[in-house]
């Protein structure tokens, strides 16, 4: 019995020890958290262009294959992404407003952006819906030496 204490005070200490280097070594510095912060934006800003040109396969490359998401009332991976772009053929133009746009950077590879925007969509058959504000909320993890979605949530509201 004094074996198994012992043994687990020293399991104790070397985690702290160790637990503790590891994570002083990941912090990182102002600096680093606005490069990825104004990387993110670079490729946040893509993202929107192929969305406003309703370019499934451009936006679609900024998923990882292995996301989820929810949205509204619908819970989905990346086929059923794939899916929802296949609806955009019946949209004839888009426009997007962008309202706000800010990032937490959790790691040198892993970020949370929370992005709202106003949506106007014009159909083929001449009808308009318009969001007011469409809130998104992703997890992007930095794969390769490039920043994909792993996890989306979007919400519409006034």
């Amino acid at each position: 019995m004094k074996k198994m204490y012992f043994t687990l005070i020293i399991a104790t200490v070397l985690l702290s020890i160790f637990g503790c280097t590891q994570k002083h070594s990941d912090q990182l510095t102002r600096q680093q958290i606005e490069q990825i912060k104004s990387e993110l934006k670079a490729v946040c800003d893509s993202f929107d262009v192929k969305w406003a040109e309703l370019d499934d396969v451009g936006a679609l490359k900024y998923y990882s294959t292995d996301m989820k998401s929810i949205d509204s009332s619908s819970l989905s991976d990346f086929q059923g992404e794939k899916r929802l772009w296949e609806g955009v053929k019946d949209i004839a133009t888009m426009k997007i407003e962008p309202i706000y746009l800010d990032f937490i950077v959790l790691t040198k590879d892993l970020a949370i952006s929370a992005w709202v925007n106003k949506l106007k969509y014009v159909m083929k058959s001449g009808d308009t819906l318009q969001i007011n504000k469409k809130a998104y909320t992703n997890i992007w993890k930095k794969s390769n030496g490039q920043w994909k979605i792993i996890y989306e949530h979007g919400s519409s509201f006034n």
